[in-house]
């Protein structure tokens, strides 16, 4: 008996090892998948794609000219309004809006599935890119895809030594300045709205809120006539009820 039980023991081990790596494999297609996307968006309709490694250029009043095709992506897929570039965390991505906040969860740039989704606007977001506030969603990859490198910005000298945001739309570039890092619930209706105006009481509150929640000091705040943009990721562990936000502020624009 006591054998059989041996053998019965090692069968479920073998089996157990067998599905891990079953798994394993089918996350591993799924990154070699993504990361083939990846290449052919950044190889296909970025013309300066090696910018993206010359952190030497991160320098206030400059925005690196990726030199972005957005009338070829546009006719890939209507839902592209714009670009985000993060040096220091390999984010460089189209933006996408959909219909609703579920659309891009997991569908690329090209509306194919694709399980690490793409990063998307809120879907009552300005196709422009333009309004006073906007959150940009994208997954927590613990590969570091995605918004996987986002919680580095829970260090302040990372923020320092990596505080601009790049986004880029077919109209003009902004060259936004990380201001605040922190932690949100998923349900505050204060870091996840969308319907803000410039100079307004809720605007100022909203500003007050982020500063003051922050990590740490950025030395540097937002006024209430300065545009606004939220990255949101999940948290590390995953926390359903709490998000992880970096917020950032307009300080340089190149109208086109």
């Amino acid at each position: 008996m006591k054998k059989i039980m041996l053998l019965l023991i090692g069968c479920l081990m073998i089996i157990g090892g067998f599905w891990i790596l079953g798994d394993n494999c089918s996350v591993a297609l799924e990154y070699l998948e993504f990361d083939k996307q990846q290449d052919e968006v950044v190889n296909t309709y970025v013309g300066n794609p090696h910018l993206v490694h010359q952190t030497e250029t991160e320098v206030d009043n400059h925005i690196p000219d990726l030199d972005i095709d957005f009338d070829a992506l546009l006719e890939v897929n209507p839902d592209i309004i714009g670009w985000l570039y993060i040096p220091g965390t390999g984010t460089n991505y189209p933006i996408l809006l959909g219909d609703d906040d579920s659309e891009y969860l997991h569908t690329n740039y090209r509306h194919e599935y694709q399980y690490l989704g793409s990063i998307f606007a809120h879907y009552r977001t300005s196709p422009k890119l333009d309004d006073p506030y906007t959150v940009l969603f994208g997954h927590n990859m613990r590969s570091g895809r995605m918004f996987g490198n986002l919680s580095d910005y829970q260090s302040k000298s990372f923020r320092n030594a990596n505080p601009f945001v790049y986004i880029y739309t077919p109209d003009r570039s902004l060259q936004c300045t990380i201001y605040a890092s922190g932690y949100a619930d998923a349900t505050d209706t204060e870091i996840f709205s969308y319907r803000y105006e410039y100079q307004t009481e809720s605007f100022r509150k909203l500003i007050d809120t982020t500063v003051s929640n922050s990590s740490y000091d950025c030395a540097i705040a937002p006024t209430d006539s300065d545009q606004i943009f939220c990255l949101s990721t999940c948290m590390d562990g995953g926390q359903k009820d709490k998000r992880y936000v970096v917020h950032c502020v307009a300080t340089y624009i190149e109208e086109k």
